[in-house]
């Protein structure tokens, strides 16, 4: 288990290290799309919560991604 995890702090920005799912609404209807290797999210701040969706912004949009999905390919940045 990572430190991050076990402490249950989640730093706000992330680099994707492999191809991952974000899910967005648009024109009255969501919208799935695949956030590329190396992109870079900035979370909302809230703490990790199993398999809940997480907030997120990427290219400046607001987006969801389930969590375990950040913990899984993400990589914590300053």
């Amino acid at each position: 288990m990572s430190a991050l995890k076990e402490r249950n702090i989640m730093p706000t920005k992330y680099r994707l290290t492999g191809p991952t799912l974000a899910m967005y609404f648009e024109n009255g209807r969501h919208i799935g799309r695949l956030l590329p290797d190396g992109a870079t999210i900035i979370t909302d701040g809230k703490k990790f919560n199993g398999e809940k969706l997480l907030n997120i912004t990427w290219d400046d949009k607001p987006m969801m991604m389930f969590t375990r999905d950040v913990q899984r390919c993400g990589t914590p940045i300053e």
